[in-house]
């Protein structure tokens, strides 16, 4: 509870930092924190502290996350500060706000919900499984979404600006982007997930080929979805979004259940039930963003239909190989994963995207990391640029 307090309190700051364009401010200094916070876990756990020290070492590191946010917020934003709120702004902000408060709900529900239908429907045995396999590919994919979130500010301002035409091709970016990155961590985790799960918890825990296939394709089914939502915070075109999440929310469940309990699917079941829900967020959220920034549904399909195949492509031997890949130590491992990773980044980037997606990514990355550099390596742009 003293976490989920602080967390919250840390949220301030930090949301204030993103909207201001600035949170480039703390990534460095974040990024230590969280390895910090980990190393405070890893000691309590060490030491055998029981789940209070871990506890307390998680609530540590949540504090000081939060004071760094507060002590980057001050020193860069002017404006700045705590005041008591008077009711008629409390009303005002809560009148406006509820549909997002509505939407972190179903939000929850929607992270939460296969953990607690396969402990409720199914058994602890296969909600552990679930959760280990499941590990790196969502590990991953929030640090793509880490990036994502990044760019939000400056999106935010094309629309704004009513540039719907840079807008556009934001989108298509954030889009390629997160595509490339999955595709290749998931292909990876495909072929090595079996023998990471292997040296960290024993190969008893391994879901197997076909379930590993369909948690990575439901996750990166969830991370597309949850580019195209935030873009729609961005038009405040709320209620739509909510409603329709709330509908794909309840299919979820509904046939996930189904499958798990009735048919005794298991891990498969959960996956297909989520993934078969979804596809309406999958329809829907493109076709709203689309609406607003004039981007036909048969633009879309289309260009969707040379990533979908290549994926295909590289996840049918990835699948395969994952059988019978095996690794006798960590570092043996991290020499597999990492010469396999490369090439299957290289084929999804010159199978998957067209000429002028694979030209704006180099450019993109030249312009974020230039080679003469800047101090430091880094250049972080305005919502202009």
């Amino acid at each position: 509870m003293a976490e989920l307090v602080l967390t919250s309190l840390g949220e301030l700051p930090r949301s204030v930092l993103e909207g201001q364009n600035l949170g480039y401010k703390r990534m460095g200094l974040s990024a230590l924190l969280v390895i910090g916070g980990g190393a405070l876990m890893a000691l309590a756990v060490r030491f055998k502290t029981g789940l209070v020290g871990v506890a307390a070492a998680s609530v540590v590191g949540t504090a000081m996350s939060g004071c760094l946010y507060l002590r980057v917020a001050r020193s860069n934003v002017a404006w700045f500060g705590f005041t008591a709120p008077t009711a008629d702004s409390v009303k005002r902000v809560f009148l406006l706000s509820w549909w997002l408060l509505l939407w972190n709900g179903l939000m929850k529900v929607m992270r939460g919900s296969d953990v607690v239908l396969l402990g409720l429907l199914a058994s602890m045995e296969l909600v552990t499984s679930y959760s280990l396999t499941k590990y790196v590919p969502e590990t991953i994919t929030n640090l793509v979404a880490m990036v994502v979130f990044a760019t939000t500010p400056g999106l935010g301002g094309l629309i704004g600006a009513g540039d719907r035409d840079r807008a556009r091709h934001v989108r298509g970016e954030i889009m390629a982007y997160t595509w490339l990155v999955t595709t290749a961590v998931g292909a990876t985790t495909l072929v090595w997930n079996r023998a990471f799960l292997k040296l960290w918890v024993g190969g008893g825990h391994y879901a197997g080929p076909f379930a590993t296939l369909l948690i990575i394709l439901s996750v990166i089914q969830f991370v597309l979805i949850r580019n195209d939502s935030n873009i729609i915070d961005l038009t405040l075109q709320l209620r739509t979004k909510v409603l329709v999440a709330a509908l794909s929310t309840g299919l979820s469940l509904v046939l996930g259940g189904v499958l798990v309990r009735v048919f005794d699917l298991g891990i498969p079941g959960l996956c297909v039930g989520l993934m078969a829900g979804r596809i309406v967020l999958s329809l829907a959220y493109p076709w709203l963003v689309g609406r607003f920034l004039g981007l036909s549904t048969s633009r879309q399909v289309q260009a969707c239909a040379r990533p979908a195949l290549v994926t295909a492509l590289l996840f049918w031997p990835a699948t395969i190989a994952g059988k019978h890949a095996s690794a006798g130590s960590w570092m043996a491992l991290t020499a597999w994963v990492a010469a396999t990773v490369a090439p299957v980044c290289l084929l999804a980037f010159c199978l998957g995207l067209s000429s002028a997606q694979r030209a704006g990514l180099r450019s993109r990355l030249r312009r974020t990391f230039p080679a003469g550099g800047t101090r430091g390596g880094l250049r972080m742009e305005s919502p202009r640029q």
